[in-house]
């Protein structure tokens, strides 16, 4: 599964348009969401619980202007 979700991710990163990034989007959740399924991880309250330990996170923009946590 997680190369065919590697396969996703490398297909989102080359969409060429907005479509086509939405519809490789779509795929990579859909097997995500399919992976939460098979290993019975409750999706909703395990993003309900990372957001709560993001809020607490102090976090900075790189190099490249994406943010990650710092501390």
């Amino acid at each position: 599964m997680f190369l065919k979700i590697y396969g996703e991710v490398s297909e989102l990163i080359t969409a060429k348009n907005k479509d086509e990034k939405s519809q490789e989007l779509a795929d990579l959740m859909i097997l995500l969401l399919d992976y939460a399924d098979i290993h019975e991880i409750a999706i909703e309250e395990a993003i309900v619980n990372k957001m709560k330990i993001n809020e607490a996170r102090t976090w900075a923009a790189n190099e490249l202007g994406v943010f990650q946590h710092v501390k």
